[in-house]
């Protein structure tokens, strides 16, 4: 006989016994009810979208730490990218985690429109909506919230301050519209939003931290393309159905529908094409090839069989883009559709521009490149580290003319690069590199004048030049954008006195960033403290009154501008830019640093055509090398293509009262061995 209490006790065991929980691909095969679209109601099947299964698998596997997922519109992205594993860890799981928005005011809109819907479908999923707090009974979310089953969703956004992301661990962050998480806003002084993101993850193990990244692909320094480099650069391909090659076509493989008369010509005319044999794959042959989708990743082969050849990738970070191809919710007509009410809009025109990115970003999930515009500079860190010379570092070339060095500073690192004109207009860079600053002993007014201050023995020595003899810089600028006191002390220190002529010379590059427009504006004359005017106003001396001293205002942009250019001419031509020998890893950091701030042309509706430089990483050697360019410039260099005016007036090397209008100079002849002598001397310290 079994009594109560027994059963009582039989109960609560089957009641308390745990089951592993299922794998990701389980999960979504059994909770996932579709929320809206054509299939809304229904249970999510791999069969009408083969390619997904690509990503639950992938998700499955304890290899990828990060899985980026980016994809054509129309596929599901938002619901696979980052809902569906944002839920599984939830509600599966049972972890708490970040959910990462572009604002802190969208979160609620995030939570209404893609995430509340599939769980409001699943009635396992519906039970574990908030019964309190914030996001419950239809209220509105905040800062975040709380599943029935005491998971929380962590509201991060990129918007918010650096506090607005601290205070909170977890091991899982899922983040959508990561092209917003690119960089940090103007309040922020740590690193870009998602790295702030990542630091939430500290208190786990690497491997037991997951981030989940989704977003739409637009622009070249824009999340999520800049993590492909350093992923597995995953390709999904499929198995043509006539040549058994496996293919991944791409845009140039839509035919058909360029030659047609109407929109409507064009959509059933429109067809895939098989990019090894050229035959044509119809929509149901595509459907079925997809079934035998397979993800190769960087370095890999397949063969005819889907046999695949070639180490796993040595990363942790998955690479998933999903093409138009691969997308069975659309077919060859909808795109065609679409291309051709494109082709109609006049080309070179804003309309046409507009279509061409909008066709990009959504239709065929490609990076977006702006027509190439007057002004823009292709510079890539392999163009660089290859730039080097037979002249050895701290070495100057017997045909030297002028010298010259910049320096930017920090808190706890300086950066210093020299820059040498030769007689035939070329450039050589000579030396570069960095020095500690101890903030961490000193106040950083004081550690920055210290560590400036032991430099001047290195100065002072100068480089000796091939063939015999030694020469110091001509001219020393040292960037006061940072603790300004600190460079006007060093300068007092440095020069015997204060003058136009002086050796060493603060400087205050102006320019429109990326974080902050600080443009630069030249005055017409001089007049009270304007001591000196460029003749192409690119700079001008100012002295200020309260700490006694000289400061140069330059024209950042034009000379970054100048600095990249140089980078990208032939070596023999007049205004390359050279480096020193040297193996090309050891020039890596010069190149990173040069190719971290680029000038980008756009667009703007109502506005017009602008630019604006965007940076993305350290930027400090090309700030020093940019301010050694101005300070050659300064010293009487021409540069090629800059706009040039009369010959320097005899009071200063470089410069005029009131510009007259400049005249362009495509080759800047040799400066004569008298006048060469007589801006060495000008500048000289007595």
């Amino acid at each position: 006989m079994v009594t109560i209490a027994q059963t009582a006790f039989a109960e609560a065991l089957r009641n308390g016994k745990s089951s592993p929980p299922r794998s990701f691909t389980q999960w979504v095969e059994s909770e996932l009810i579709i929320p809206d679209g054509p299939h809304a109601g229904e249970r999510f099947r791999i069969e009408r979208q083969p390619a997904i299964r690509l990503w639950l698998d992938a998700v499955d596997d304890p290899q990828w730490r990060s899985l980026v997922f980016t994809a054509v519109t129309q596929f599901g992205k938002s619901l696979f990218g980052y809902v569906s594993p944002m839920l599984y860890h939830a509600c599966e799981l049972g972890e708490s985690l970040g959910f990462c928005v572009p604002f802190a005011d969208m979160a609620d809109d995030k939570w209404q429109a893609d995430v509340k819907p599939p769980m409001v479908a699943s009635p396992h999923l519906r039970k574990l909506l908030p019964t309190r707090g914030s996001g419950s009974s239809g209220g509105t979310v905040r800062n975040s919230i709380m599943l029935a089953n005491g998971a929380m969703l962590k509201i991060f956004s990129a918007g918010a301050d650096d506090a607005g992301k601290a205070g909170f661990t977890c091991p899982t962050i899922a983040l959508t519209e990561a092209a917003r998480f690119s960089s940090a806003g103007g309040a922020s002084v740590e690193a870009n939003p998602l790295r702030q993101v990542r630091g939430r993850q500290r208190s786990y193990r690497r491997e037991k931290r997951r981030e989940y990244i989704e977003g739409t692909l637009t622009l070249q320094h824009e999340l999520p393309w800049t993590l492909r480099e350093s992923s597995s650069r995953s390709e999904i391909v499929a198995p043509c159905p006539h040549c058994r090659s496996f293919i991944a076509p791409g845009r140039e493989h839509l035919v058909g529908w360029r030659d047609a008369h109407s929109e409507i010509a064009a959509a059933n005319a429109a067809t895939w094409i098989c990019p090894s044999c050229e035959k044509a794959i119809s929509e149901a042959q595509r459907h079925k090839m997809l079934h035998d989708a397979i993800l190769l990743h960087a370095g890999q082969t397949v063969d005819k069989r889907g046999r695949v050849r070639g180490p796993q990738p040595e990363t942790t970070r998955l690479w998933y883009h999903a093409k138009p191809f691969v997308n069975c919710l659309l077919s060859a007509s909808d795109i065609a559709s679409e291309e051709w009410l494109a082709a109609q809009i006049p080309e070179d025109t804003s309309e046409r521009n507009d279509a061409e990115k909008e066709l990009h970003q959504f239709v065929w999930s490609k990076i977006y490149e702006p027509p190439r515009e007057e002004g823009a500079i292709e510079i890539s860190r392999d163009t660089i580290t290859s730039r080097g010379i037979e002249v050895g570092r701290g070495q100057l070339p017997a045909d030297v003319q002028l010298v010259a060095t910049g320096y930017d500073l920090g808190n706890t690192t300086g950066w210093y690069l020299t820059l040498a004109s030769r007689a035939d207009g070329r450039l050589l860079i000579v030396d570069y590199g960095s020095f500690d600053i101890h903030s961490d002993k000193a106040r950083p007014r004081e550690a920055i004048r210290a560590a400036l201050t032991a430099q001047l023995p290195y100065l002072n020595a100068g480089y000796p030049i091939l063939g015999g003899g030694n020469l110091r810089a001509h001219q020393v600028w040292a960037d006061a954008g940072h603790e300004r006191k600190a460079i006007w002390d060093f300068t007092r220190d440095a020069n015997e006195k204060q003058s136009l002529k002086q050796w060493i010379i603060a400087c205050r590059g102006r320019g429109e960033t990326q974080m902050q427009e600080r443009k630069y504006t030249c005055p017409t004359k001089k007049a009270g403290a304007v001591r000196q005017i460029a003749h192409d106003r690119s700079w001008y001396v100012e002295f200020l009154k309260d700490p006694r001293c000289f400061e140069i205002h330059w024209d950042a942009d034009r000379y970054k501008w100048l600095a990249q250019h140089g980078l990208t001419l032939p070596l023999d031509r007049p205004g390359a830019i050279a480096l020193h020998a040297g193996p090309e890893k050891g020039h890596r950091t010069l190149a990173r640093h040069c190719c971290n701030e680029q000038l980008v042309h756009e667009f703007v509706p109502g506005v017009g055509a602008s630019q604006k430089w965007i940076r993305t990483g350290a930027n400090h050697l090309l700030d020093c090398l940019a301010e050694s360019y101005a300070a050659l410039c300064r010293l009487g260099y021409r540069p090629p293509v800059a706009k040039l005016d009369e010959q320097p007036d005899a009071d200063s090397p470089n410069s005029e009262g009131t510009p007259e209008p400049p005249r362009p100079a495509p080759v800047p002849p040799p400066l004569p061995d008298a006048q060469r002598e007589k801006i060495r001397n000008w500048f000289a310290k007595q």
